[in-house]
Order: C-alpha cells, then structure tokens, then sequence
C-alpha cells in the first residue's frame, strides 16, 4: 500500500508494510497523545494524510485519493474536484437521478413488484427478468407449440425522474447545445440506450460488453505505472491492446464504439470519455441498475497499457485483492465491482457452455449472482473459479452474504457506483478539470423492482444441460424467450427434436448469428476493421478453460499472494483444471 516506499526502496514487501504502518502509527500516536494541537488545522492535515494513503481497514471502502486530487489543496479545487474529493474519500451519493427534462413522449411501463433479498422465479430459481415483450417480439415453439406466458396483472408506469435541475437539453448542433458540455452526450446516450435495451427489457450484449469494455480500459493502471494506462482510451486507440487474451470477446463492441466515435468525434469528445459513458449508461440500461455519477473531459492516448494488470478468472483470493489494492481498490470494492457479473453469459472461459449466464437472471442488474453464488443456482448457470473463491475467503465472504441479504440490492447499488467512480478515473490527472455529466444519462425505468414475462421460460431452460438451440443467443440480443425445445447431444431427449450443433462448430454464421431488434447492425466499412459476428470463429479462443457445471475451485489460501509490484502473476500460471495458459480479464 506504501507506493513511495516501494518505489525507492528495494525492500520486501513484509519490511516495506512494517515500516509503512510505523510511519502512520509514530504519527497517530504524536497527535493524539497531545491535547492541544499544535497547531490550527492539524486535525485537517491528518485527516488528509488519511484520505492519501487509505483507511488501513482493506475490508472497508476504498478511500485513496487518485491523479492531480492526491496534491491538489482544497482552496485550488473547483467544485467537481471538490465533489470527487468526497466521492473517492466515502462521503456525498455516488449515485444521482439528476437529468435533462424529457423530450420523449408518454411513459414507459414495466411489471413491477417488491425486489427484498433477490427475488424469486418458477422452480425457485428465478427473480429478476425483463419487461413484456414489444410489438413484433418472437416466439419460439416448444414441442407440441406453446408461447410467451402473459404478463404479470397491470403494467405500472414508469414515473419521470426525480429530479430535472438539468432543464431541457438544446437541439443539436445549435449554438446552445455546443455551449452546454453535456448537451452532446445526451444525444448519445440516446444513441447508445437503443442497443442496450432489447425487447424483452433486459440489457443486451452490447450493454454487458460496453461495461467490460470500461472495465478494462480502466483496469490497465496501477499505483506504480503513473500516468501510464487508466481510463485514457488505449483499449482502442492502441491496436495491440484488443490482440491480448484478457481482452477476448471485446472486438465487437470495440468496433461499434469505433462507429460511434466517428460519429461524435467532430464534437470534441474523447475516446477515453466515450468508453465510459457507454458504460455508465449501459449499466443504469440494465434493469435494477444503479444511475452513476458521470464525469467527462478524460485526456485520450494511444500508448498501451501495461501488461498483466487485468484479474485472471482463475486467480486466487489473495491474487485478486493484492492485484485491486495496487489499484486503489479494497477487499469491498473489488466485491462490489465483480457483482456486474449478474448480467454477463460467459462465451470464451468454457466455449462448450457458450452462452450460459453467471446467475439465473442474465441482462438483469440483480443481487442473484451473489446468492447463487454462495448458494445453490440451476444447472445451467456458470460460476467462476476466482469468484467462487472470494465467496468464501474470510476477507470478503461477508460481503457477498450482506448483498445476497435484505436489502443488498440498494446496497450494492451504492458500493458498485462509488467502486465505479473510483476505477473510471484510474489514470486520470486531470480530475480537477473534468465536468459532470450525469444529467445525460438515460433515466432509471425499473429501478424499485423488475419481473419478466419471459422468466418461466428462461427458468426452464436454466434447469437444462447441453446445447439448446436459440436461447444463448436470443438472451445476448435481449429477445424474448419461448418455451425452451429439449436439449440435443448427450443426455438429451431424442423425440422430434433435431440435432443441434455446438456452439462453435459452423465455420460460417448463420442468419441467426446477426444481431437483431435493437441491436445496431456491423458498422460500415470505413477507417476501422469489420467487426466479427458473434460466432464466426470455427475455433474458439486460446484457452484450456475448465468443464462441466462449476470450474474446479482454486486453494483460497494457497499459493500465497504475488508480490508487490505492478503486475501480480496469477498463481501458477494455470487454469482451475490444472492446464497451462490463464484466462485473464473476466472474459466473458
């Protein structure tokens, strides 16, 4: 945690750590042995020497200040620096329903109900889901026919947002709109709101992989890289960094937000501004998800990021947390932050179970991947090694139990927003100059609570192994879903039911492989690449990923922790199966 001492000493990490808390200790001790300061404001300048280096519970929230804030006085902080200095220290709400007066006509609506502990669904496995299916929406037949169930008794009306202090938003390209910095994103998060959402209400694929794709743009800093890697846009604008491994399954959205750039770009915004936005709304798109306060003014770079900074699917309980802390992050954050898995269906750790989501309500921000993944889930639903490990390690199986309780979901909310604030701003030393942009963001529709009309049937299929045709790909582009046909291949019925190919197996996509509904179609060729279809490779990616229902789970405590440095290794090298080569990045 002592970077400084790390830089200039070569001790290790044991020695660097003693004297580290000497340092603070010697210091608490001088000051609160003394009854009158010695001075005014002495009480303020260790409150500040706390801020800087972070409260020494790792357990709680993070609390480090980041970029130009860590030097920057008070009397020199202009009111954004002065409410990121608040956010990033555990006070102010990191989330906000602050927005531009609507200019959509007549509410949304949505089936609504109580959200306590998670939910439930048919067979115990569901809660969560998404919104009645719009006009045009498909079905697909079971044997024997069968469609969508009925919604549930009366749609409710999504009410407006709370608060509208950002009046109504200028025309675009009008003088009025350039001079307000946030008029411009408003046009495009409604750009961006209409390939996140699908049909059925849940969140599509784009919206998962554009929170990834902020993830790990973000990601590639640490407390000994400086001003190298962050939130700086590199992902994208430095070619090499999409080849890597961790950032399998990302050249689609890559190339759609190279699309969208190229479209805004005249207006001055930055890459490394646009990939967050896109996750920030992407993430208050999903339903139940939390509506994050939202900066702009990132400077862009094309210099890589720094290898081996990103988490390995595999890793340890003691990899993860020392790999967050060098980030800033605590044992709570990375918890808070690893929960944007409940969303995610997971296509490149086991290629064989492509498709298969993280807990039984995928494209819904929910606390079900916390209860299923300390607890019992369906079949169907795929948990990671390393996440499987932090719910049990002592340092953070609480957590994981508290947001899988009542009333995790508000609370979880808060922790990811605030987690998330703090790693999107990763690499930024210019956070005194940055302008906030909330009022941008898409307004909550489904906030209180979400049901599907759909979820029986996605319950049903969750109870089911093996390749079933259809589904995976219909959840990805948010469709709903009909009654599931029975599984082909091992173990399944062999009635009427044709064989269905694994997931990987044709080397040319089918129709079906091309997003649909709201999904935005494969941008035009131009300045960037094509981007791939979905499942256009005959081969999956390198990866000797683990099979079966549940990846065999890693030693919590052993190996021990990597050492302190920029670049922790994951133990061994190797995957849960015990192979060579490491899935990095969350790939999923």
């Amino acid at each position: 945690l002592f970077t400084h001492l790390h830089t200039y000493l070569p001790l290790s990490s044991n020695v660097a750590g003693f004297l580290g808390i000497m340092r603070v200790s010697l210091l608490t001790a001088a000051l609160v042995a003394t009854p009158v300061l010695a001075y005014p404001g002495m009480k303020n300048t260790f409150a500040e020497i706390q801020s800087r280096q972070g409260k020494p519970n790792n357990g709680g929230k993070s609390t480090e200040l980041l970029g130009d804030l860590v030097d920057l006085d008070d009397s020199k902080l202009t009111s954004v620096g002065k409410t990121v200095k608040q956010l990033l220290t555990g006070s102010g709400s990191p989330e906000s329903d602050d927005s531009y007066s609507s200019r959509q006509a007549g509410p949304r609506s949505v089936h609504q109900r109580a959200y306590g502990s998670g939910g439930g669904g048919s067979s115990g496995s569901g809660g969560g889901g998404g919104a009645p299916p719009s006009r045009g929406g498909g079905v697909f037949p079971a044997l024997g026919g069968g469609s969508l169930p009925i919604p549930g008794p009366k749609n409710v009306p999504i009410p407006g947002p709370p608060s509208s202090k950002g009046g109504s938003c200028p025309p675009k390209d009008t003088p009025e709109c350039a001079a307000d910095t946030c008029c411009i994103w408003k046009y495009i998060a409604d750009d961006l709101e209409t390939s996140f959402r699908g049909e059925s209400g849940r969140c599509t694929d784009f919206a998962r992989a554009a929170i990834r794709l902020g993830f790990h743009d973000a990601g590639g800093w640490s407390k000994g890289t400086g001003q190298l890697g962050g939130a700086d846009g590199s992902i994208i604008l430095a070619p090499e960094e999409i080849e890597r491994d961790e950032n399998g399954g990302l050249e689609e959205i890559v190339e759609q937000t190279k699309t969208w750039f190229s479209k805004y770009q005249q207006y001055g915004i930055s890459m490394a501004d646009l990939i967050q936005f896109s996750a920030n709304v992407a993430t208050v798109v999903c339903p139940m998800g939390p509506r994050v306060r939202t900066f702009v003014g990132r400077k862009d770079s094309s210099v890589p990021a720094p290898h081996d900074l990103l988490p390995a699917v595999t890793g340890s309980a003691d990899y993860l947390i020392e790999l967050f802390g060098n980030k800033t992050i605590s044992s709570y954050g990375l918890i808070s932050l690893i929960g944007a898995h409940t969303t995610s269906q997971q296509r490149y750790v086991d290629p064989e179970r492509a498709g298969d989501p993280q807990d039984s309500t995928p494209g819904v921000w929910d606390v079900k991947f916390y209860s299923e993944t300390i607890g019992n889930a369906p079949a169907r639903v795929f948990k990671f090694a390393s996440d499987i490990v932090l719910s049990k390690d002592s340092r953070t199986s609480a957590q994981f139990k508290a947001f899988a309780g009542p009333g995790g979901q508000s609370a979880w909310n808060e922790g990811y927003a605030r987690e998330y604030i703090r790693l999107s701003l990763l690499g930024v030393y210019n956070i005194n100059d940055l302008s906030e942009c909330t009022k941008a963001l898409p307004v909550r529709w489904a906030g209180i609570g979400f049901n599907a009309a759909d979820q029986g049937n996605v319950d049903q299929w969750l109870t089911t192994k093996g390749p079933v045709p259809k589904i995976p790909d219909q959840l990805r582009e948010g469709h709903p879903i009909g009654p599931p046909p029975r599984p082909a291949g091992p173990g399944g019925s062999k009635g009427n039911t044709p064989a269905v190919p694994t997931y990987n197996t044709p080397a040319v996509p089918s129709k079906d492989d091309a997003p649909k509904g709201n999904t935005p179609a494969v941008p035009p060729k131009g300045i960037f690449p094509s981007v791939p279809k979905y499942n256009t490779p005959a081969t999956p990616p390198k990866s000797d990923a683990p099979k079966g229902n549940t990846p065999a789970v890693p030693n919590g405590n052993n190996p021990s922790a990597p050492p302190k440095g920029n670049s922790p290794a994951v133990p061994n090298g190797k995957t849960s199966s015990g192979s060579q080569g490491s899935q990095s990045g969350y790939g999923y």
